[in-house]
């Protein structure tokens, strides 16, 4: 009677192959998921300020809209119920503005920087009472700024005066996610320059 060969001894693995094998496999798993993690939160972060910048970026395109078919822009400081202009010989800026169309009919809007919200208001009629918000969690006070040509603040009204607009933010649209290395970036702005579009 024949015998079937004999195969060649394998060698199996030893107890401290298999358990470097699984320390190397849970590394690898545990690398996965903080990559994930990681990519989650960064999701998140970009969502936030997308939101926050798009409502923002849709008031001031408002704003800029405004501004440049206007027959005159008026620095000043204002709230919901008031109005005073920049004084002459004195900078031109303040946390509110009066955007003049002569018509007709004649409109006088108001964008005003409300302290007690912390939010930039829109008024398209001052005999109306209802604003509306174009920005919230904003922190500078002095929001407009009228500038000539070379970027110096004004210290007259003038009609062809660049408007600086600032928009400090001290956190983001949805504030409750945490931002950088023990959360401390959370503080960005929005800043841009307009002008009339038709100078008188």
């Amino acid at each position: 009677m024949n015998l079937p060969p004999r195969s060649p001894r394998q060698r199996a693995f030893t107890l401290p192959e298999m358990m470097i094998v699984m320390v190397i496999l849970i590394l690898a798993t545990a690398a996965m998921i903080a990559g994930h993690l990681f990519g989650l939160q960064l999701y998140q972060i970009m969502q936030a300020k997308l939101g926050a910048n798009q409502q923002a970026q849709k008031g001031i395109n408002r704003l800029v809209a405004d501004i440049r078919q206007a027959d005159n822009v008026i620095i000043g400081m204002g709230d919901a119920y008031s109005f005073v202009p920049a004084a002459e010989s004195s900078p031109q800026m303040g946390n509110a503005i009066q955007v003049v169309e002569l018509g007709p009919p004649a409109i006088t809007s108001q964008y005003y920087l409300d302290t007690n919200v912390d939010c930039l208001m829109y008024r398209s009629d001052l005999n109306s009472n209802t604003p509306t918000i174009i920005a919230q969690y904003l922190t500078n006070i002095t929001t407009f700024t009228g500038e000539d040509y070379q970027g110096n603040t004004n210290t007259t009204q003038r009609s062809n005066q660049a408007i600086d607009l600032t928009l400090q933010f001290y956190q983001l649209l949805y504030h409750t996610i945490p931002l950088g290395s023990n959360s401390l970036f959370d503080f960005y702005q929005i800043h841009t320059k307009v002008t009339r579009r038709v100078f008188q």
